[in-house]
């Protein structure tokens, strides 16, 4: 308990070091090297560690003395119907070219505004002058979004995701506007600090004077600067675009001194939790080598996105997800979320956007939280990306010899080579990109088989004995069995469709617990559980319904079947009738479930009972293949493609290759390998003759 208090001290200094939200790739980069470090490495002893934390501590006071004055902005969508509400609040010299160009963009767009997909439901109007960001939730200045010392952005998704995801922004098809090209302006404020400084822009700038005039600029064709002077009497700028044939950039050129002061207050606390990091570990630890693996692979598949895809911004800014996606949906929640938290409404905060949950529930509160910690960033699910490999291996470790588990670890992390099996951290970074709920749902499930499997040993084996004879681990810590069933309630709570194997996995290891009298264990496992009633009691207190997770159980788009639909799809194929309205859905479900051009699939699905009822080998490969099972079973009846479907396919790859390595190739090699001739034994001499 004393080295994890140590290393969460540490944690927290390095975040007051840097400043939250770490929003910043070179900041965020070194605190999760030393968030790796801390969680898979070993503390050395000595002074080191009152050295680790007097740096940190010098440098968080150090970079905030050389910080330079902050720049306030403020910047927001402007999509209104007919009432530009409060754009009207500008000087009119600076307001009336703005709506005018906003009119005639958005006029070309004609859709049924009694259509809630039509961008003019509900006649939209701006509702506040600048949007809420995270980024500004602890230091914004009233009436602005937050707090800057440099401007820098060429693509809308490195600012104004903020603004442009949220739920009434959430429309899509024929006539309705481009979101990642929506109209949207940026306001500065500048201290008299930045006098002289130059500011260059592409898109319109506006200038307003002291007496309601604005000098308007326009740099549409190419980049234009300008110097910054008079900033005591005007220190506005106003910058906008209406469309996607108007593009808006901006970069802030300041004097060198400003320039110098900013960079040294960045620097410093990098090198700080970068020094702090090998004060405290011991980087020479074998232990940090997956770590140090997941983090390098994750990076090179994030910035390979990033270059083939310009719209996602996963290591600078944040995804403008499209509209009609869960993706604009839970990045909404979380945004309000927060800003109702920092309001002290915590009340508002709870309810996280719904009375009764529809989405799925839990991952609003984790990104709340990440936006809290980073900002408007991908951050917190580029941190539980960087742990996906390093669960992966725990559980590969528990199912295979020490090579075969880095050899799939390896195939895991750099190939997309089995991402239809779900067995590719592509699948992992792609779900990021959309926004889904999968990763963290799916990392928290693979972490509670990590975290639970060494609850199953052979029935009779002694509680306290580390390994039994088949190698699977017998011994589970007290704190293990409470993370396991925590982390089972986080995976049902992110992604529902999980419960089938968390339902499996509890059962079985609390089974496999009483059989060792490790009632304390099965108590533990069972409190951290029960946690997955957070979701009811929520929906009881804000809705008084009584809904386990969400409300969409029994909805057509996510229950595709029931039992009486296959039983009318059976009946047709006994009449042949293979017209039957069932048929049809019958056979549509299957193909959903495995295409014809995934048949490569079907054998992975055909070994999962023979790995649950075969005799001998470990009882944690029968888990998984329970746990494959049900998943299987669930995907029968409802959504059964794609992201739905990858944690069945993962597990049933997993338990296939463990069979393969157990019993196919020994039987192969026993078949095709030529037999051993039997040794010859050399005829006997005739003893010798003595004269």
């Amino acid at each position: 308990m004393r080295i994890v208090a140590l290393k969460s001290l540490l944690v927290a200094a390095s975040l007051l070091c840097l400043g939250v939200p770490v929003a910043a790739l070179p900041e965020f980069l070194s605190f999760l090297a030393l968030l790796l470090a801390m969680a898979f490495g070993a503390l050395r002893g000595g002074r080191t560690l009152p050295v680790a934390f007097a740096v940190l501590l010098a440098a968080a006071a150090a970079g905030r003395l050389l910080a330079p004055p902050a720049i306030d902005e403020g910047f927001n969508v402007m999509v209104f119907a007919t009432n530009p509400g409060a754009l009207g609040t500008l000087p009119p010299a600076v307001a009336e070219p703005m709506i005018a160009d906003v009119r005639a963009e958005l006029g070309r767009h004609v859709c049924d505004a009694a259509d809630p997909a039509c961008w003019r439901a509900g006649d939209p109007t701006v509702d506040e002058l600048h949007a809420f960001s995270a980024d500004g939730a602890l230091d914004a200045v009233p009436g602005y979004t937050r707090r800057v010392r440099d401007i820098g952005f060429s693509r809308r998704d490195q600012l104004f995701s903020a603004a442009i995801n949220r739920a009434r922004f959430n429309y899509y098809g024929p006539g309705n506007p481009d979101r990642q090209s929506l109209p949207v302006f940026v306001t500065h404020s500048f201290p008299p600090a930045y006098e002289g400084s130059r500011l260059c822009w592409t898109g319109t700038l506006l200038r307003p004077f002291a007496d309601g005039r604005a000098e308007l600029l326009q740099a549409r064709d190419g980049e234009r600067c300008i110097l910054l002077d008079g900033l005591r009497e005007r220190p506005a700028t106003i910058a906008y675009s209406t469309g996607p044939g108007q593009a808006l950039a901006m970069r802030l050129d300041r004097s060198w001194p400003l320039a110098v002061r900013d960079a040294a207050s960045r620097a410093l606390p990098v090198a700080a939790v970068l020094a702090a990091m090998i004060l405290a570990v011991r980087l020479r630890d074998r232990r940090l080598l997956v770590p140090a693996l997941a983090l390098g692979g994750t990076l090179l598949w994030a910035a390979g996105w990033d270059i083939g895809n310009k719209a996602s911004a996963l290591l600078d800014g944040l995804s403008i997800y499209g509209g009609g996606g869960d993706g604009l949906v839970h990045d909404g929640f979380a945004r309000e979320i927060l800003r109702a938290a920092v309001a002290g409404d915590w009340a508002g905060a709870l309810r996280g956007g719904e009375s009764v949950f529809f989405f799925q529930p839990g991952l609003r509160y984790a990104l709340a939280a990440g936006k809290f910690l980073f900002g408007e960033t991908h951050y917190f699910y580029l941190a539980v990306l960087a742990l996906v490999p390093v669960i992966v291996f725990g559980l590969l470790r528990r199912l295979f010899p020490g090579r075969w588990a880095m050899g799939l670890l390896l195939l895991f992390l750099f190939t997309p080579a089995f991402e239809r099996m779900g067995f590719s951290q592509f699948n992992f970074v792609y779900q990021v990109h959309r926004g889904h709920a999968e990763t963290l749902g799916y990392a928290a499930l693979l972490a509670a088989m990590a975290a639970l499997l060494p609850a199953f040993g052979r029935a009779g084996a002694p509680p306290a004995a580390p390994r039994v004879a088949d190698g699977t681990v017998a011994g589970l810590s007290a704190a293990a069995a409470f993370l396991g069933g925590l982390l089972l309630a986080g995976a049902v709570l992110v992604r529902p469709n999980l419960a089938p194997a968390a339902a499996v996995l509890s059962a079985w290891a609390c089974v496999s617990l009483l059989a060792r009298g490790r009632h304390g264990a099965v108590g533990l496992l069972v409190l951290g559980a029960a946690a997955v009633f957070l979701g009811l009691l929520h929906n009881a207190w804000f809705g008084g319904r009584a809904v386990l997770f969400s409300d969409v159980v029994a909805n057509p788009n996510n229950l595709k079947m029931s039992p009486g639909d296959y039983a009318a799809g059976l009946r047709a194929l006994v009449s042949l009738d293979f017209e039957d309205a069932a048929w049809w859905r019958m056979t549509a479900q299957l193909a959903d479930w495995n295409a014809w051009s995934d048949f490569y699939r079907l054998p992975m699905a055909a070994v999962l009972p023979y790995a649950l009822l075969r005799r001998g080998g470990g009882t944690a490969l029968r888990v998984i293949a329970a746990c494959a099972i049900a998943q299987h079973g669930m995907l029968l009846f409802y959504n059964a493609g794609g992201r739905y479907a990858y944690m069945a396919w993962m597990l049933s790859f997993l338990v296939f290759v463990a069979i393969l390595r157990e019993d196919l190739i020994p039987a192969l090699r026993a078949r095709f390998r030529p037999p051993v001739p039997p040794a010859v034994r050399p005829p006997d001499r005739p003893p010798l003759q003595t004269a």
